[in-house]
C-alpha cells in the first residue's frame, strides 16, 4: 500500500489507509473523526458517514492487515471513534533508547531485573552483576556459581539471591560481593527463586520440585510436589499462596501452609515458560505452543486464547492493566487487549531472541537481548 498516492495529499499513504465511499484513498489523519458526518475532503459532492465508511469491506479488511498490525473492531459504534484513534497512536508512537550493557560479549544475559534506585541486576553466564543502567557500566559482579545463573534478585535486606544450573542457591552481600550463604538440596537446575515474608525463600527446579527454604536456620522446611516436568517460573499470588508453571505442560496454585496443590491449570499444549498475575488473581501465561492463555484463578478454567505468534512464547506481562506484552522467541514482541484477545500492535523487538522483559510504569517498559543490550520502550 506505500507504494501508492494519497488522493487528498499527492504523497504516499504514510498512515492507514481509508478507502471513502466515491472511490479515493486517503490516509485516516487527513479525516476529522470528532464528527460522525462530515463533507468529502476529496471531490465534495457527498457527505461521509464515518462508521458506514470504516465499516466498508476493504476498509475492515486494511484494518486488520495494516502493516503495523495495529488491530481495531470492524464493527464501530458512535462512541468510540476517539478512543479508536487513541489507542492507535499510543502504539504508533513507541519509540526506545538502547543500552549496551557491558560485558563478556561470549556470555548471555539470562534474566535480569530493573531495581528501584535505577541499576540493572541480571545473570550472564556463571556470574551475577549489577550494571548502571545510564552508562551500562558494571557495578558489582558476584563470582562463585559454577554454571549457568538463571535469577536473581534484591532481598528486602538489601542482599542478592540467584539460582543456578549449578544446583544451588547463594545469599551475597551486596558491598562486599561475597557469598554469604549456600543452599543446597535440589537434584537439578534451579530455576527461580522468590523472596517470602519472615527470612524465607522459595525455589523451583528442573528436579520438578518447589522448595520453601528458612534462610535464617538454613534448611528446607518444605518441598511442594506435584509437577511432573521442569518447573520454570515461580510467583507469590497471595500471602499463603504460590503460583508455578512447568514443562509439563500446567500450572499450578499452591497453599504455602499446607504445602497442598489447591488447583491445576490444564489447557496449553507445550511447555509453559513464564507467567504474570493480574490485580483481581487471574492469570496470563506463554508457552512453547506459541500462545497466550488468559485464566480464571476461581475456577482454573481458560477464558481466552491469544493466537499469533509463530514461535515460543518466552515472556508474558500485564500492561497498565489493559494490554499485554508477548514476547517471541523469533524477537518479535505483540501487544494484545486484554478485554477482546486482539492483537494491537506488533513490532521487532531484539535480533536475535528476547531474554526478559520488565514492566517500569503505564509509560514505559525494558526488553533485553541475550547479547547485553536493553531497550526502554516509550508510549
Amino acid at each position: 500500500m506505500n507504494n501508492y498516492l494519497c488522493d487528498y495529499c499527492d504523497q504516499k499513504l504514510a498512515t492507514m489507509p481509508i478507502t471513502l465511499p466515491c472511490g479515493f484513498v486517503v490516509c485516516l489523519d487527513h479525516l476529522d473523526i470528532k464528527y460522525n458526518s462530515f463533507n468529502c475532503i476529496v471531490c465534495y459532492n457527498h457527505i461521509i458517514d464515518f462508521e458506514k465508511c470504516l465499516n466498508m469491506p476493504k476498509n475492515k479488511f486494511n484494518f486488520k492487515n495494516f502493516e503495523t498490525q495495529i488491530y481495531i473492531d470492524p464493527l464501530y459504534t458512535n462512541n468510540n471513534f476517539l478512543e479508536l484513534k487513541n489507542r492507535y497512536d499510543k502504539w504508533n508512537k513507541l519509540s526506545y533508547y538502547q543500552i549496551n550493557l557491558s560485558s563478556n560479549l561470549k556470555s548471555r544475559l539470562f534474566y535480569f531485573e530493573l531495581l528501584p534506585n535505577g541499576e540493572i541486576i541480571g545473570s550472564s553466564d556463571s556470574l551475577i552483576k549489577i550494571w548502571d543502567l545510564k552508562t551500562g557500566n558494571v557495578i558489582k559482579t558476584f563470582r562463585g556459581h559454577s554454571s549457568n545463573a538463571h535469577n536473581a534478585k534484591i532481598l528486602k535486606n538489601g542482599n542478592i539471591l540467584s539460582s543456578s544450573a549449578d544446583l544451588t542457591i547463594k545469599i551475597w552481600q551486596r558491598e562486599t560481593e561475597k557469598c554469604l550463604l549456600t543452599l543446597t538440596g535440589h537434584t537439578d537446575w534451579v530455576n527461580c527463586v522468590v523472596e517470602l515474608p519472615n527470612s524465607f525463600i522459595c525455589s523451583s527446579s528442573d528436579d520438578h520440585t518447589i522448595k520453601v527454604w528458612d534462610l535464617e536456620k538454613q534448611l528446607c522446611l518444605m518441598t511442594l510436589q506435584g509437577h511432573n516436568n521442569y518447573v520454570h517460573r515461580i510467583a507469590l499470588s497471595g500471602e499463603n499462596e504460590l503460583v508455578s508453571a512447568s514443562a509439563d505442560r500446567t500450572l499450578k496454585i499452591w497453599n504455602l501452609t499446607t504445602g497442598e496443590c489447591i488447583r491445576t491449570l490444564i489447557g496449553h499444549q507445550n511447555w509453559l515458560h513464564r507467567f504474570d498475575i493480574l490485580n483481581n488473581g487471574d492469570i496470563i501465561s506463554c508457552s512453547d505452543d506459541k500462545t497466550v492463555k488468559l485464566w480464571d484463578k476461581a475456577s482454573g478454567k481458560c477464558k481466552h486464547t491469544f493466537t499469533g505468534h509463530n514461535d515460543s512464547v518466552l515472556h508474558v506481562k500485564i500492561f497498565d492493566n489493559r494490554e499485554v506484552i508477548s514476547c517471541c522467541k523469533d524477537g518479535n514482541v505483540k501487544i494484545w487487549d486484554l478485554n477482546t484477545g486482539e492483537c494491537i500492535r506488533s513490532f521487532r523487538a531484539h535480533e536475535p531472541s528476547l531474554s526478559g522483559i520488565f514492566i517500569v510504569n503505564n509509560k514505559q517498559f525494558l526488553t533485553s537481548s541475550y547479547e547485553h543490550t536493553i531497550r526502554i520502550w516509550n508510549l
